[in-house]
């Protein structure tokens, strides 16, 4: 029988220390492939970052080769939701001069215009998530002004030699800020952070014309990328229309069979023409355009119906013929049977309803419609009340008029007048007084109607189809400016229109609501009693005086016409403390020859003064009441170190230890550092002891510089014979040889195209092919071949081949 009771549970589990150990070798497995991922994703940011540097040149070139011009860039503060985020902008991009010899032109710079170049938004950020920086030399963003040795941008190594031949030649330079993102903007146009001065990334965001390529190096890790001189095509689409395109360069086209390529072009066979204007699609004739006959525009067109013999314009057509009118008529067209029209009289006239305004410069009249009526003369009421008698004038006229009346206070109210009113009086009298008592007085009405000068109110007439308009009423103090010291905009009817008024509104009174100040203004008194200042208790009397525009040099004013400081004492008081630097304190207190420079003493000192009274006034005893020092102390400052790059080519790669802290470098060869010393204890005036910096620096052992197998060069080639065209192809430096570089096959940039065989002018339909395959039309040829003879192509079921004479070895775009 079996016992259930007495059977042993056989299963079994992870112990906490059996678990423990699995963790630590899992750890000691994953932490090699967490360095290896680490290493690799650095490794894969950077090709991804140079890839997007590639990828904009190339979109760049391809907008030029389209356009005639490069974009301008766009601002690097837009963020995604902008209206221009994306766009070019040539007037909101940084700009700086160039530093090309002889030169006035800027250099734009800000962000790709990926939505100008037609890319994906992806493509115009590098792998960190910053925008790609653009700038490109500005003449060369209009197609007009760009030339291929019009670049403005200069392009340096880290010794500051130009990496271009001519120097500042550069058109634009593409680059990314690197993985610090160091004057990098974000996606949302905040700048990442700014870069430090000195350093050779500095040179990258400071925002001038001048940019630094380089390798990644301690301080550096931007990418640049950049491009000088370019062939330019003679025809290039139109920027505002690209179903268009036009002529660059050249002064001239020909039109006409040309049995001879090395024909004069001027032959009675070829016309040189030029647009008349980019809006009328047509052409004319600089010399001489030679034609039988000129037909209307269309297909199917017939000779008989729809053309014109050009010789019919001539008398020598045939005897009698030709368009010519007898002596003593008028030509005034052509019929429909090709004949003139005469006539005798030629009669020149404006259509009716319309009448003759003149003569234009090329002899024809000018009509217009009739004029519209004149006003007669109007009585007319103004804004305030006034009545005026309008004169009778043309449409469109204009007439001003002016209103209004001021309240001025009696004569005599001048400074002793007030000495008089506020003598022996307290702050309340003197406030009762100037309230109560001069502002309740009778005030002068002056008329402020008279002139432009004097008055209150502008009333604004115009002449609208015999009806005087009121179209404004002008208040004088609304509308004062420093640009405009009387009435805004008086030379004439259209600057007044184009004026952005205020919405007017008769009840708002700037300074007294139980009155129209619109139309009318009265002088006003106001007392105030300010501090005495300059360490004197007790207070100022000022009392100032609200004039009216016709008296205020700016519209309505408040002017000072007492001011008394008869309540003003002096008594003894403390000051509140004085400031001084603990530097240039410790240095008042020592000899010249002990003082301190620099940032070797940080922190303020506060100086207490008591004032005391002399002769009335306050003045301040020479010697401070207290010293405070708490705040000053040495200064902690990081340790200084300075070094210097490995020769071109050569590179390193080691870690180093200083002060208890570890450093990896690489492409260093030598480092020397200093330390800052703060020795601590007090010195003079029982202040800290001033700090220094360490002397002799340190020199840190490195390695020796080496040959760089990750050094490389691009270099322009030639195309094969029998291509057309450039390359761009990557060589690699082959260690331990330093400068010596071997080909590695790769081309990433320029291309090269076959040609191929293009019909010329066209021959007899042949049963039998000429020349073979080898002059069939689009049959590859090697470029630079001659012209051939003849060629041939297929020409259809019933004449199974076409010949060409003369025919060319052109470039094929599909190759």
């Amino acid at each position: 029988m079996y016992n259930s009771l007495g059977q042993k549970n056989k299963q079994y589990g992870y112990t906490l220390i059996e678990f423990a150990i699995t963790m630590i070798v899992i750890g000691l497995l994953a932490a090699p492939a967490i360095a290896f991922y680490h290493q690799y994703k650095i490794a894969q940011d950077r090709e991804d970052m140079k890839n997007a540097v590639a990828e904009s040149l190339s979109a760049l070139g391809d907008f030029r080769a389209v356009y005639g011009r490069y974009p301008c860039p766009s601002p690097y503060g837009l963020a995604p939701g902008d209206v221009k985020y994306g766009h070019e902008d040539c007037g909101a991009s940084l700009s700086a001069a160039s530093q090309r010899a002889g030169s006035t032109d800027n250099v734009l710079i800000g962000a790709l215009p990926f939505k100008s170049m037609n890319m994906q938004e992806e493509d115009s950020y590098d792998p960190y998530g910053m925008k790609l920086s653009y700038a490109v030399t500005k003449a060369l963003t209009v197609s007009n002004t760009f030339t291929m040795d019009g670049g403005g941008i200069s392009i340096e190594d880290e010794n500051g030699s130009s990496l271009i031949t001519p120097d500042d030649s550069a058109h634009f330079v593409v680059f990314s800020h690197g993985e610090d993102s160091v004057g990098g903007y974000t996606r949302s146009g905040v700048l990442h952070s700014a870069c430090a001065a000195g350093t050779k990334e500095a040179e990258n965001c400071d925002g001038d014309s001048v940019f630094v390529s380089m390798l990644a190096k301690k301080g550096y890790d931007d990418y640049t990328g950049y491009f000088t001189a370019e062939d330019v095509s003679e025809w290039e689409t139109q920027t505002n229309s690209p179903a268009n395109i036009h002529m660059k360069n050249a002064n001239e086209m020909i039109l006409g069979i040309i049995p001879d390529p090395n024909a004069d072009l001027s032959n009675t066979e070829t016309a040189a023409i030029r647009t008349l204007g980019t809006d009328t699609g047509g052409v004319r004739a600089e010399e001489n355009f030679y034609s039988n006959d000129l037909c209307q525009y269309g297909e199917n067109i017939d000779p008989s119906t729809d053309c014109f013999q050009t010789s019919l314009l001539t008398e020598h057509y045939a005897p009698g013929n030709g368009l010519v009118c007898p002596s003593g008529y008028f030509f005034k067209g052509i019929d429909d049977h090709k004949q003139p029209i005469c006539d005798r009289y030629l009669e020149i006239k404006c259509d009716a309803g319309s009448y003759m305004a003149g003569v234009d410069s090329n002899g024809r009249i000018i009509c217009r419609g009739n004029p519209p009526p004149p006003c007669e003369s109007t009585t007319v009421t103004g804004f305030c009340g006034d009545t005026y008698t309008l004169p009778q004038d043309v449409s469109t006229a204009w007439n001003y008029q002016y209103a209004g009346k001021c309240y001025r206070f009696p004569a005599g109210q001048n400074h002793d007048f007030f000495e008089t009113g506020v003598s022996g009086k307290s702050q309340t009298e003197i406030e009762d007084w100037v309230n109560n008592t001069l502002n309740n007085v009778d005030r002068v009405q002056s008329s402020c109607a008279s002139d432009a000068d004097h008055a209150q109110i502008r009333d604004f007439y115009v002449c609208n189809a015999g009806t005087w308009e009121h179209i404004k009423s002008h208040e004088r103090w609304r509308y004062y400016t420093p640009q405009f010291p009387g009435w805004p905009y008086s030379d004439s009817n259209t600057a007044e229109n184009n004026f952005p008024w205020s919405t007017y509104s008769k009840s708002i009174d700037r300074y007294n609501s139980s009155g129209q100040h619109d139309c009318w203004c009265r002088e006003d008194y106001k007392v105030d009693f300010p501090s005495c200042g300059n360490g004197l208790s007790g207070y100022r009397v000022r009392i100032r005086k609200l004039l009216c525009p016709q008296t205020a040099a700016n519209g309505f004013d408040w002017q000072t016409v007492y001011d008394n400081d008869d309540h003003c004492a002096c008594s003894p008081y403390t000051a509140p403390p004085e400031t001084q630097s603990c530097k240039d304190y410790y240095n008042s207190l020592v000899p010249h020859a002990d003082r301190i420079s620099g940032y070797q003493m940080r922190g303020t000192v506060y100086k207490t003064y008591h004032y005391s009274c002399v002769n009335g006034n306050p003045q301040k005893d020479p010697t401070p009441i207290s010293i405070d020092t708490s705040e000053c102390g040495c200064p902690s400052h990081p340790f200084d170190e300075s070094w210097t790059y490995c020769p071109q080519y050569t590179t390193n790669d080691f870690n180093w230890t200083f002060d208890g802290h570890s450093y990896h470098e690489h492409g260093i060869a030598s480092i020397q550092v200093k330390k800052f010393i703060c020795p601590g204890g007090t010195s003079v005036g029982g202040l800290p002891t001033p700090g220094y910096w360490q002397d002799p620096a340190t020199d840190i052992s490195v390695p020796p510089c080496t040959c760089d197998s990750g050094a490389y060069k691009d270099v322009v080639e030639d195309c094969p014979i029998g291509k057309e065209g450039t390359k761009i192809v990557r060589y690699m430096q082959t260690c331990p040889n330093v400068g010596t570089f071997e080909n590695t096959g790769t081309v990433i940039g320029g291309g090269c195209h076959g040609c191929k065989w293009n019909a010329g002018n066209p021959g007899e339909d042949s049963d039998v092919r000429l020349g073979g395959a080898l002059r069939q039309v689009t049959h590859p040829c090697d470029c630079g071949t001659p012209t051939a003879e003849a060629c041939w192509a297929d020409g259809g079921a019933s004449k199974p081949y076409k010949t060409y004479s003369q025919c060319q070895c052109v470039v094929d775009p599909n190759d």
